[in-house]
């Protein structure tokens, strides 16, 4: 077991930090409507995204997001909670919104430059082909960023003939080692201690999984992040030098404080933050939407402990965690990708989903749905299957489809 940090000796030093704002764990009425929970990110994550957002149009939620991503990942061989899983903070996290619109790709790009202008060695990799290729760039690169500007990208390459890419990232996510071997070939990956930050639309995130990403899990490992951006900057200012320092300052004076310990530190869980914990982990049912949610609550009261430089997991923490992990289970069930072959079984499973939120007329059903991509005939033949079936009704006299029946 590694050494445990003190409060005394602290992980930064409390007179450089902000403090933590008070939380009413009552004040959660934003998660009902899976809008992002900004009162769950304090300490340096909430500094960061306060004022990248100040400046620039990315929503809030993928500065916050991206900041906490890169945060774990510099830290991702270093901390660890005082449990026998030895769980590390690392995510594998993909931005959700429009094209272009929603400045995904911009956050991403300040994001990892903030760190990198900290740390000149901050090992990002930005794409990668073959489980070979990874298997490379780790055995010198550790721990280490998968940067996808577009996280199609790595569908693509996961889906290519005999490739292992996808089985690979897919162990990573809670191993640090990897291995397959076949006649004549052979990949050894050790020591390896990947996250990853990535951007998608959400139409491409819903349609390009084929099933051997569902068959394998590889959906609920990831770590979603809608958002909307509002355009209200034509010419955004640079963001002054003078802004950004003390929050560099802070990052370098953790990282510093943490070297001299022998990895990983152990962070002790308070017995009020296990309750609060346990009570979420007892209550949460077993659906696909909740599967390695709690995987994320370890990992995320790791990040939250190091962000606002706690030596220990407290109630409060523990509090915003689960508010966290109940948004994400909620945009998990709202965005989750097709599992549907063909092109009338995913245009059935598009009108139910499009349905799911309540009633809708025949225009604004089709312009949600961008019907025009399927064609009038295959609209026409998925809209008579589910009204045979039942699963939809009309009301001639709203002129309103209306969901029957919603499947959990």
């Amino acid at each position: 077991m590694g050494d445990i940090l003190t409060i005394e000796e602290g992980i930064i030093n409390p007179d450089m930090f902000y403090p933590v704002a008070p939380y009413n764990s009552y004040e959660n009425a934003e998660a009902k409507d899976h809008k992002f929970p900004r009162y769950a990110i304090q300490g340096l994550a909430k500094e960061f995204a306060d004022l990248h957002s100040g400046y620039l149009e990315s929503p809030w939620a993928f500065w916050a997001n991206s900041f906490l991503t890169c945060l774990g990942n510099l830290f991702a061989d270093r901390f660890t909670l005082e449990s026998q899983l030895r769980p590390q903070p690392r995510f594998y996290t993909v931005l959700l919104g429009e094209s272009a619109d929603d400045r995904k790709s911009e956050c991403i790009r300040q994001s990892v430059s903030f760190f990198s202008e900290i740390f000149p060695e901050y090992p990002i990799c930005r794409g990668v082909g073959s489980a070979e290729g990874l298997a490379e760039w780790l055995r010198s690169h550790c721990p280490s960023l998968l940067v996808f500007d577009e996280f199609k990208t790595f569908a693509s390459k996961a889906m290519t003939g005999p490739s292992v890419l996808l089985s690979c990232v897919n162990t990573l996510f809670e191993e640090n080692r990897y291995q397959n071997c076949t006649k004549g070939h052979s990949i050894q990956i050790n020591s390896a201690y990947l996250s990853i930050l990535a951007a998608s639309t959400v139409q491409t995130y819903q349609r390009m999984w084929t099933p051997s990403f569902m068959d394998i899990g590889f959906i609920n490992r990831l770590w979603i992040v809608p958002g909307r951006a509002q355009r209200r900057v034509s010419i955004p200012l640079s963001i002054p030098e003078r802004e950004k320092a003390p929050l560099k300052k802070i990052l370098s004076f953790m990282f510093e404080s943490v070297s001299r310990f022998v990895p990983p530190i152990c962070l002790p869980i308070t017995p009020g933050a296990h309750d609060i914990f346990s009570d979420w982990y007892g209550r949460t049912s077993g659906s696909v939407f909740t599967k390695r949610l709690d995987t994320y609550g370890h990992r995320l009261m790791i990040l939250f402990s190091i962000n606002e430089g706690k030596a220990e997991v407290t109630p409060d923490i523990a509090e915003r965690v689960v508010g966290l992990l109940e948004w994400q289970r909620g945009v998990r069930k709202e965005y989750d990708p097709i599992d549907a072959e063909g092109k009338i079984a995913k245009l059935e499973q598009l009108i139910r989903k499009g349905l799911a939120k309540g009633p809708l007329d025949k225009r604004t059903l089709q312009r949600q749905l961008h019907y025009e991509r399927f064609g009038l005939s295959a609209w026409n033949t998925a809209m008579k299957n589910l009204e045979d079936a039942g699963e939809i009704v009309y009301d001639p006299k709203g002129k309103l489809y209306e969901r029957k029946e919603e499947n959990s």
